[in-house]
């Protein structure tokens, strides 16, 4: 569409000014964006939310207590709301004591824990790891 539109339209005149062709391809993208976005909130009707707890974070003593949506975030998405150190290092999450993938959507409320290959006990991590490879 997007392609059509620049073949057809755009470089077929040679002569118009260039911040018009610019305006041209920004009116074409942004009519494609806003069809797409329209599209996909159709698809999605309401977005639950669940509760993560996430233990060992900062203060031990006191999980933080994350509030994502359901069915779509991940406990990477969880990481990004930490900080940059636990997206870096982060190998595996724990969600209510049993491994879980990085990208796999929470379906529930959880208890999460992230563990690295540099803490005092990577043995679940190294299992992990060496099973998928």
């Amino acid at each position: 569409m997007l392609a059509e539109y620049l073949t057809q339209k755009v470089w077929c005149h040679r002569l118009q000014s260039t911040p018009e062709i610019a305006r041209k391809l920004y009116h074409a993208a942004s009519d494609i964006f806003i069809a797409e976005r329209q599209r996909q909130l159709s698809l999605t009707k309401r977005v639950e939310k669940v509760t993560v707890l996430c233990h060992g974070v900062r203060d031990s003593a006191n999980p933080v207590k994350l509030f994502m949506n359901k069915n779509l975030s991940t406990p990477y998405s969880c990481t990004r709301h930490l900080g940059e150190p636990y997206i870096k290092q982060t190998a595996i999450s724990l969600v209510n004591g049993k491994p879980h993938h990085m990208h796999e959507p929470l379906t529930e409320d959880c208890e999460i824990e992230f563990l690295h290959f540099k803490q005092d006990d990577p043995s679940i991590v190294n299992k992990v790891i060496f099973f998928f490879q």
